[in-house]
This record gives structure tokens, C-alpha cells and sequence, in this order.
């Protein structure tokens, strides 16, 4: 008996996360999330007024609804 394999690499999809996303659909205030896995993630920059502190963490954010891409940069510092 014979078998011949020719078998391929299976592509391994690149994950998305973590990511930073900007909450700029469908909310009256702006803040970022730092997304580490689907809808979960902690606030990193916010406005004073926002009704999510800055280090916020939730697994329920509306991230398909509510949120884009960020493609800026944020620095962090203790000031």
C-alpha cells in the first residue's frame, strides 16, 4: 500500500487583539479602550465628564456597535 500526502500549511489567522478602540458611535462622549479579547477591555484615556473612569475593565463593551479602530498614539505617564 501507498499514500501520497501533500499537505499545506493551515494559514493561521492573525488575531486582532489586542487593540486600542475609540468609542465614537452611538455615545455622547469619547473615550478608548484598550480591547485585549472580544468586548473586553480597559478605559485608557476619557473625558473628566465621561460616565466610564479612566481604568474602567469590562467584559460587556458594545464593541461592534460602539467602537472604531484608534490610529493614533496615546503616552502614558504618571503626571
Amino acid at each position: 500500500m501507498k499514500a501520497v500526502i501533500n499537505e499545506k500549511e493551515t494559514p493561521v489567522e492573525e488575531s486582532k487583539y489586542p487593540y486600542l478602540g475609540k468609542a465614537d458611535k452611538q455615545v455622547e462622549k469619547q473615550f478608548i479602550v484598550l480591547f485585549t479579547s472580544y468586548k473586553t477591555g480597559v478605559v485608557v484615556q476619557t473625558d473628566k465628564e465621561a460616565y466610564w473612569p479612566l481604568g474602567q475593565f469590562d467584559t460587556r463593551w458594545a464593541e461592534d456597535d460602539c467602537f472604531t479602530p484608534f490610529t493614533g498614539s496615546i503616552t502614558l505617564s504618571n503626571d
